[in-house]
């Protein structure tokens, strides 16, 4: 049995044409075709880097946490001066940082560019 994967977004092909097993199977070529549509490197190229997948997902844990610790102490600042204000201004604090912080995050994880 053939299988054939079409890209819509830039029309890359991949074909196996051996007798494919399940989500093993068709998951790698799946990756054949993000590899070559989307440009997206293998694991073992990251490996070689000597980056991690999940870097991204750790940093942007760790600047979420820094943000709320921020948010609820200026949420504390505020409650002493004006109560009624604190609830509303820590919910909008929380929501900016968790988007203040993956902005960071992809930035800083961002892969740098191979000179060619």
């Amino acid at each position: 049995m053939a299988l054939i994967l079409h890209c819509r977004r830039c029309g890359a092909i991949d074909t196996k044409r051996t007798v494919l097993q399940g989500v093993r199977a068709c998951s790698s070529a799946i990756a054949v075709i993000a590899e070559k549509c989307w440009n997206i490197a293998a694991g073992s190229r990251l490996a070689q880097r000597g980056t991690t997948r999940m870097s991204l997902l750790i940093v942007y844990v760790v600047l979420v946490i820094g943000g709320d610790v921020v948010a609820y102490l200026l949420g504390l600042v505020i409650e002493r001066e004006v109560p009624a204000a604190s609830l509303p201004a820590f919910l909008a604090m929380y929501f900016l940082f968790l988007w203040v912080a993956w902005v960071i995050a992809v930035r800083i994880t961002q892969p740098k560019a191979q000179p060619q």
